[in-house]
């Protein structure tokens, strides 16, 4: 079908990307409200029991549909809600799956708010009679004339045509429908089409941006470097991290057509504070999976790290009010959306609204794309819309529990919203990265987030100081420098910090290659350990930052040989010893082996050993022994303070 652009008054699935209602800005960073946050207004919900709320409160915080489907197994036959009767329905094959079902309820404390259905078809074949009719129908996806749904109370496959549809093939596609080995039901819809269009650009409201300061907040606005809007989503991470590269790499959900039409892979985006300035996120990916509208953006800049240099900090979600600054939400769990169920969304563009899940296992058409497993639901006299893609979509009762990502709506007439909005559940965003990409990843909960060891002290601030007359040794492919005597100097200001900066002095310097004396001169520039894993008891590794003011640099010089170190990221390794044995802990042993060191040479004179001037690599910082830090109070010289490296 025609794009928004061309004016046309048509009713279309649009892909939302998203713009906030005004609000003043969030909490500063690290000032989070946790799992006992009120619940999101009802808004125009119909009007409903409180008991059918605890239920389905409680059902989202125990993830109850997931635990129903993995205990349940190829009996399941699919879950949806009755808000009369205060009612979570689950069907079931067997009367082993009725068994189990029962026993899920009970651990989930949903004893007698859990009614078992019997079923003739199974949900895995509901989804396989899907799939076949998806092929089936793949002339009129391409014409964007239909969409198919999952339907758990009927127990049948949706096919809903558009009107445009002749009546010839409607008649052969319902003899195909009872012909079926499972329910399917033919209808037909009164649009013209179902066809997604993109929405990811869209107009800048200063009255509407949604800003917060760090943490990077889950419904704020984002934009690409060209300048295509759209709105943050959940935060994932990885499972099990195959080695500490990817221990604390960090991922912001959002939908996939906003990355695609604003510049595609390897895009920057960037997001604003309640000042307005602009910072980096990362780097995006879209096309994550296939047959799926989700899309990623590494968050790859410091500038969303915490007070202590982590990223991430504790994530959260935003729950917008027009008329004063809010604190956002911690994100606590994950669960699986449910038919009849209600869910919020906190979109950059329309702010925070609520809605009623009415479909599941949706096929459609996003963009001239088959898009399989969306949600629909129903937001009542609310809407979203342009600029609303990438939203979190999560529980009304329990804000903490994130459920999915908002990805499409459909259009009414020429506004650029809709009442009725389409999403990804997170789970099936996190099958798909596993099934295509072999990415076993998580949502990042305020619990999980803690994947740092801490560094800590007995008392605030402490001075971290130690000497070493072992040789501390830079080597270039000249060969190398190495110092006698050396110091290390640091602060630690606070509790529960990961990274540790120290200043270090060499003197009694040599070089090997020329057999003269060196200098090395650290020039206001420091080295920043940030402790990322523990290999062993009392063993842990950090990744080291030179960091330098504008215009500095390290300087080595050996007679007519110089070069120098700029400021550089993520070298690996320094390892770190928490006192062995000791109990309490004392102190810390520091043992450099950095690697893979960018270098410059500046000068390469008479007699020096380098192949010419310019910037080389493979320098390396290396110690003969390892260096012992102490604490000290800050205050009293005498007064000595106990340092250690927590796990948390």
């Amino acid at each position: 079908m025609k794009s928004l652009e061309t004016g046309v008054a048509r009713v279309a699935v649009m892909a939302i990307a998203l713009t906030v209602v005004t609000i003043g800005g969030f909490a500063a960073q690290g000032s989070v409200i946790g799992a006992t946050a009120s619940p999101v207004p009802r808004g125009a919900l119909p009007q409903r029991s409180s008991q059918d709320w605890e239920v389905e409160a409680r059902a989202a915080r125990t993830n109850l549909v997931g635990r129903l489907e993995a205990a349940l197994g190829s009996d399941f036959g699919g879950v949806w809600f009755e808000p009369a009767d205060a009612q979570v329905l689950v069907g079931v094959t067997s009367p082993a799956a009725r068994r189990n079902a029962e026993a899920v309820a009970a651990e989930a404390g949903l004893t007698g708010n859990v009614t078992e259905i019997s079923m003739s078809s199974s949900w895995a074949q509901l989804e396989a009679a899907q799939d076949r009719w998806n092929r089936r129908l793949d002339d009129l996806f391409d014409r964007e004339e239909v969409q198919t749904s999952l339907a758990p109370d009927l127990n049948a496959v949706q096919v809903k045509l558009s009107s445009a549809v002749p009546r010839s093939t409607r008649v052969a596609l319902e003899r195909a429908a009872s012909a079926d080995s499972v329910d399917v039901l033919i209808s037909t819809a009164p649009q013209s089409g179902f066809g997604a269009v993109d929405l990811g650009r869209c107009e800048e409201f200063k009255s509407k941006d949604a800003r917060c300061n760090p943490t990077l907040v889950a419904g704020v606005t984002i934009e690409s470097a060209g300048g295509g809007r759209c709105t943050a989503g959940p935060t994932i991470i990885f499972t099990d991290p195959v080695s500490k590269a990817v221990a604390t790499d960090t991922y912001l959900l959002t939908a996939g057509h906003c990355i695609k039409k604003n510049g595609g892979n390897g895009e920057k985006w960037y997001a604003y504070n309640k000042a307005k300035t602009k910072e980096e996120i990362g780097v995006a990916f879209v096309n994550i999976a296939t047959k799926t509208d989700i899309g990623m953006i590494e968050i790859g800049t410091k500038y969303w790290a915490n007070a202590n240099n982590l990223i991430p900090v504790v994530p959260t979600v935003a729950s917008w009010d027009s008329s004063k600054e809010t604190d956002p939400t911690a994100v606590q769990s994950e669960a699986v959306p449910m038919k009849d169920g209600t869910g919020c969304f906190s979109g950059q563009r329309s702010g925070t609204k609520c809605g009623t899940i009415k479909d599941t296992g949706i096929t459609g058409t996003v963009e001239g794309e088959k898009v399989e497993n969306l949600i629909e639901a129903d937001l009542g006299k609310s809407k979203a819309g342009k600029g609303d893609s990438g939203a979190p979509w999560f529980s009304q009762d329990t804000p903490s529990t994130v459920q999915g990502v908002l990805v499409a709506a459909i259009e009414e007439g020429d506004t650029e919203e809709g009442k009725i909005v389409f999403l990804h559940s997170l789970k099936t965003a996190l099958e798909k990265l596993k099934e295509e990409r072999a990415y076993d990843m998580k949502l990042l909960t305020q619990t999980n987030e803690k994947r740092h060891p801490k560094l800590k002290a007995g008392k605030y601030p402490v001075t971290i100081h130690g000497t070493t007359s072992v040789g501390q040794k830079f080597t270039t492919e000249a060969g190398s420098v190495e110092c006698k005597s050396s110091s290390f100097h640091a602060v630690l200001s606070e509790s529960g910090s990961s990274t540790l900066t120290v200043k270090p002095e060499y003197k009694e310097c040599k070089a090997s290659f020329l057999e003269s004396a060196a200098t090395i001169s650290m020039e206001e520039c420091s080295l920043v350990f940030h402790v990322v894993e523990k290999t062993s008891t009392d063993n842990y590794k950090a990744d080291t930052d030179v960091s330098c003011p504008a215009g500095k640099s390290i300087k080595i010089a050996a007679a007519t040989c110089k070069a120098e170190i700029k400021a550089q990221t993520e070298r690996q390794t320094v390892d770190l010893v928490d006192d062995t044995g000791a109990s309490p802990k004392k102190d810390i042993t520091v043992r450099p082996t950095l690697t893979g060191i960018a270098y410059t040479v500046t000068q390469d004179g008479f007699l020096c050993p380098f192949s010419g001037t310019g910037e080389k690599s493979g320098g390396q910082y290396t110690s003969g022994e390892g260096v012992t830090l102490t604490g000290q109070s800050t205050t009293e010289s005498s007064e000595k303070i106990d340092i250690e490296i927590a796990d948390e």
